[in-house]
Parts: C-alpha cells; structure tokens; sequence
C-alpha cells in the first residue's frame, strides 16, 4: 500500500522525458488536470488514485497504465506545469525587438509567474513541509530546464550581436539563481511585488550590464 506521505520524484528531467511519449493522449490531460485540481483543493498528502481517476471519468486500470504511482503522476503534473510557464514566458518574449527588452520581461515575467502560480503558491500554503525541500536542495532538475531557456534566449543576442562572448552557462545560471533567490526570500531592496519595480531593476542591473559588454569602448581613441 503507497505510503500516505507522497515520496517525491527527485528527477524531474527523467519525469519530463517519460511524459513526451504521451503528451497528446487526450485521456493522460484528464488525468493530469483532474490530479492538478485535487492537488489545488487538498494538497499532495491527501491526493489518491482513486479520486484522480473517478474525477476524470476513467477506471483505476487506465489510471494505472499511464502513471504506475502516486509519484509519477505528481511529477507529471509538475511538469506539465513547469512547461506550460515557460511556454507562457516564451511567447511573451519571442517577438519583443531588442535584446534588453527580451532579457528584461524574461526575468520579470519568471519572477512574476511562479510567485502567482496557483497551484504552487496553494501547495505553499497548506503543505511547505513538504514543498519547500523541493524548491530548494531537491530544485536541481527544475533549475535546469529553467537555464536550458535561458541560454537559448542569451544565444540568441549573441547570435544577433547584442551580446558580447559571455560564457553562456555561467551567465543563464546566475541569472536564473538570482530569480529563484528572489522568489524564496522577498523582501529587500529589489521590488518584486511591483511589476514596473522589477522591470526597472532588470533593465538597471540585468540587461543593463549584460548589453554594455559589446557596447564600443569609452577608451577608444580616435585619429584627428
């Protein structure tokens, strides 16, 4: 019998790669979607397959056949979601036409977005025993796929010359550590309950630096 506590998934990369098989199975987005609104109204502790499967209209066994444990379909849910929020922030950004304002709503629109989540914000609230290790020595995975996007979007102003030659793993790891710092310690000098706040502060000390270092050098002498 599973345990009533839930004994997470420590990768989410490997939960993600064994979802891509099913990602357009119409019943597995039931399942998803019924789990995703049990988790919002109790939480992952008092989550059961049982529930899951009566909620979107299907049988145990089929439950069963897509996601053997409680685990694997917390972590599908985990997934889905973290996919759908940087599809979000990506097509938010894709069309903006200048590096800094891509940089700039980039970071602003991550803070923004898992800070108003509301499924993670409702795990939050009713079980950060559980949650919170997994944002933090237990994020690895997330981390990752968060950088992954990042470094595509830093390569891109490489590529289109508004960046200089950063090291693109070191830069898309800051950056994305500096926001989940944010998100699990508010307070301070940066202002991330304001939206123009935050944007200011990515322009000022995100995009800002980032730019300047191909901009042409103050140095630079010139022949009179």
């Amino acid at each position: 019998m599973a345990s009533p506590e839930v004994t997470v998934v420590t990768s989410l990369a490997e939960a993600a790669s064994a979802g891509d098989a099913t990602t357009d199975d119409e019943v597995v987005d039931a399942l998803l979607l019924a789990a995703r609104e049990l988790m919002q109204s109790f939480g992952i502790r008092r989550l059961r397959m049982d529930d899951v499967a009566k909620r979107a209209g299907y049988g145990r066994a089929t439950l069963y056949r897509r996601f053997a444990t409680r685990d694997e379909l917390v972590w599908g849910v985990v997934t889905k979601e973290v996919r759908a929020t940087l599809a979000e922030i990506e097509a938010a950004i894709t069309d903006l036409p200048t590096m800094q304002e891509r940089l700039v709503e980039a970071f602003a629109a991550t803070v923004e977005a898992v800070r108003q989540h509301p499924l993670l914000q409702r795990l939050l609230d009713i079980e950060p025993d559980l949650m919170m290790p997994h944002l933090t020595t237990g994020g690895a995975d997330g981390l990752q796929m968060a950088r992954s996007h990042l470094k595509k979007l830093l390569a891109r102003g490489q590529a289109e010359g508004e960046l200089g030659p950063i090291d693109l793993e070191v830069t898309a790891d800051m950056l994305v550590r500096l926001a989940h710092s944010l998100l699990l310690s508010p307070g301070g000098p940066i202002p991330v309950d304001d939206p123009k706040g935050l944007r200011a502060f990515a322009r000022a000390h995100i995009a800002g630096p980032l730019l300047r270092l191909n901009a042409p050098s103050s140095t630079a002498t010139h022949s009179g």
